[in-house]
């Protein structure tokens, strides 16, 4: 009875552990280094077309290989097998994500020949299948477009191209009146700054009048209370000789 009940436990462990030790060895460490290396080959740029001011983007990938699976997350359109392929009307300062996935296809083969029936008989043996690695997530690609200033083309911005709110590439929600009326407001500022950096030193004379004409009344008070003082004291020696 009682080597029944081992059997029974050793058994029961058996239907875990044995499926989890096939399933280790489905896709292994040395056959995902091989495919993220044809998942890390496939590279990226983008261009755009402007008109009537607005911008799409176009996203370009290259280098796809038929090992691999390149999935665009936003539609589910997927790609394989291709040198090159272009994903176009894209918004401007919007994130694009993308997926690179294992494909069915085998990453290497081998031949060998079995002896059956009294005849040599050459086979191919895939070193991935299908039910391997396939669907194995191997890289994210994520693409930030720039955003669009769709007013840094407008006449309130000529001669300001250094001025971030000019930039053709930068973020901002104001209206068209927001934008000229802050621009206006930075030009009226930069008139002003201008003007003070242009005026030239004054002299020597030209700093002491404008001293005097801002301080004028410090000496007349002065002058006013001395005199004053002055006349009092006249006054009064004049009546302490009367007596």
């Amino acid at each position: 009875m009682k080597k029944w009940k081992i059997y029974f436990i050793i058994s029961f462990l058996c239907m875990f552990i044995l499926p989890c030790g096939v399933k280790a060895t489905d896709c292994d460490y040395q056959q995902l280094a091989k495919l993220k290396k044809y998942a890390n080959n496939i590279h990226y740029d983008y261009d755009y077309v402007e008109q009537n001011g607005t911008v799409k983007f176009r996203i370009r990938f290259t280098n796809i290989s038929k090992y691999v699976i390149l999935q665009d997350l936003t539609t589910g359109q997927t790609y394989t097998n291709v040198n090159e392929v272009s994903i176009g009307g894209l918004d401007a300062g919007k994130t694009y994500s993308f997926i690179v996935r294992v494909s069915s296809t085998p990453v290497s083969t081998y031949t060998y020949k079995e002896y059956i029936d009294g005849t040599w008989i050459e086979r191919e043996y895939s070193s991935v299948f299908a039910d391997r690695c396939e669907n194995t997530e191997l890289k994210k690609i994520y693409v930030t477009l720039p955003s669009y200033n769709p007013y840094y083309n407008l006449p309130v911005c000529d001669g300001l191209e250094d001025y971030d709110m000019c930039f053709k590439w930068q973020k901002h929600e104001l209206s068209k009146e927001e934008f000229e009326s802050q621009v206006m407001e930075y030009k009226k500022k930069q008139v002003v700054e201008k003007q003070e950096k242009e005026k030239p030193e004054p002299t020597l004379l030209e700093q002491v009048i404008l001293l005097y004409t801002q301080y004028y009344y410090i000496p007349l008070a002065l002058i006013i209370i001395v005199c004053g003082i002055l006349i009092y004291r006249e006054k009064r020696n004049e009546k302490m000789s009367g007596w």
